[in-house]
């Protein structure tokens, strides 16, 4: 049995998004350049017309797959609607594999899968469990800090981040990239608290994932 990421989600107020077809374009765009840079053992699938779900092989980028989710699909807002997602992450044994996400099983899926539900009644959007409870209740403190942060993102600022967390850009890379002044993107990061957030991310990769 290995030890895996379940990462689940789904989208927040999805039956008010009136553009539904730009919202799934926009998270078929980012799962494929997701799953470009780091292994899944399934990629990202939607269900029920606001889930998804992929399976990450290695657990020690769980945290950075799903802020670049969050980041990503609050870049890809309308002028109308932000967007944003609730994404719960189980750390775990999958126990046995199946031909797809929606029939495999184990431990990192009933974390996953049960935090997800309880996510939606609390109000809470972003949750990382492990089997490990010691470890769990530091996680979710650290999680209540970077979800007070990702709160006050902007369509803008959380593009400075989904640019900075997966491209490995320096601040003046992304601005070309944006066609904006380097200064502009220091502004936005540090709106951002984005040194923040790489701290959260640095901290959680040294962690001892086996």
């Amino acid at each position: 049995m290995k030890t895996v990421a379940v990462v689940t989600g789904d989208i927040i107020n999805s039956k008010e998004i009136q553009d539904k077809t730009h919202l799934i374009k926009s998270l078929d765009e980012l799962f494929r350049f997701i799953e470009a840079k780091y292994q899944f053992i399934y990629p990202f699938e939607m269900f029920r017309g606001d889930g998804l779900q992929g399976v990450l092989k290695n657990p020690r980028y769980t945290l950075r797959v799903t802020l670049l989710l969050k980041s990503g699909l609050i870049s890809k807002s309308t002028d109308r609607q932000m967007y944003d997602m609730r994404i719960s992450s189980g750390i775990g044994v999958m126990e046995f594999a199946q031909k797809d996400v929606k029939t495999a099983n184990g431990r990192a899926f009933e974390l996953s899968g049960t935090e997800l539900d309880k996510m939606k009644l609390s109000g809470k959007t972003l949750s990382v469990l492990t089997e490990i409870e010691k470890l769990n209740e530091t996680l979710s403190l650290l999680n209540t800090f970077a979800e007070i942060v990702i709160q006050k993102w902007s369509k803008n600022s959380a593009e400075a981040v989904f640019l900075s967390l997966s491209t490995g850009f320096t601040q003046t890379e992304v601005a070309q990239r944006l066609n904006i002044s380097q200064s502009a993107v220091q502004q936005r990061l540090a709106v951002a608290n984005y040194e923040a957030i790489i701290s959260y991310i640095r901290y959680f990769e040294n962690l001892n994932w086996k």
